[in-house]
């Protein structure tokens, strides 16, 4: 009865932990989920991948653009940011494309605020990549809008988008990736916090009755 309890009490953690406001698959074959692409590029995509995830691709590019706008994902990566703890997904960039930067973008045109966040990549290497959205705003860098702090693009984004950047040297660059997981993690609630704290002193209470 004992071990039963554990169990249930370190699942209801773990589950609490893990909770997530609305995370993006892309699991229907063909269907993008509103997701766009803006390049500067001679060609140029954005397409559901039938193993899974979304396929980007692009030739001969600076500059090229994901993007989750109020047609992407009916409008879940839009609005207030104020509830959430971060932005996280998944990404493989093959090993022959061109890439020399990535960077996570938060854009309010009404405000005209712009943000990037820088992230550390490997070629050919499947990461998994976590993007703070706390107010503090540490590790942004506001590109363009009024000098406020993050906590003003937070109350209202317009769009968020992966982009990838490459030198400008015409015809040798390309870009070939896949994103998948994409995910606004929600902070959680007092009374959640709480009970996950409670969940915790049961599990520890637990463990040192069952060692004794």
């Amino acid at each position: 009865m004992k071990l039963n309890s554990l169990r249930l009490a370190a699942a209801f953690a773990a589950a609490a932990v893990s909770a997530q406001a609305y995370t993006e698959t892309w699991s229907v074959d063909g269907d993008s989920a509103g997701w766009s692409a803006f390049a500067i590029a001679t060609t140029s995509a954005v397409q559901q991948n039938f193993q899974g995830g979304l396929a980007l691709t692009a030739e001969d590019y600076s500059r090229y653009d994901a993007i989750a706008d109020a047609a992407a994902s009916g409008g879940a990566f839009v609005g207030s940011y104020a509830g959430y703890a971060s932005f996280n997904f998944d990404l493989t960039i093959d090993a022959a494309a061109t890439v020399n930067g990535l960077a996570v973008r938060l854009y309010d045109s009404v405000s005209g605020h712009e943000w990037t966040y820088a992230l550390a990549y490997t070629l050919g290497v499947p990461a998994s990549f976590t993007v703070p959205l706390d107010a503090a705003g540490a590790g942004w860098t506001q590109q363009a809008g009024p000098a406020e702090s993050f906590s003003v693009i937070l109350g209202a984004v317009e769009e968020i988008s992966l982009v990838f950047t490459a030198d400008d040297v015409v015809g040798a660059e390309n870009l070939s990736a896949t994103l998948d997981n994409a995910t606004l993690v929600a902070i959680p609630e007092p009374g959640s916090a709480a009970a996950l704290a409670g969940v915790a002193v049961l599990v520890f209470g637990l463990g040192r009755r069952r060692r004794a």
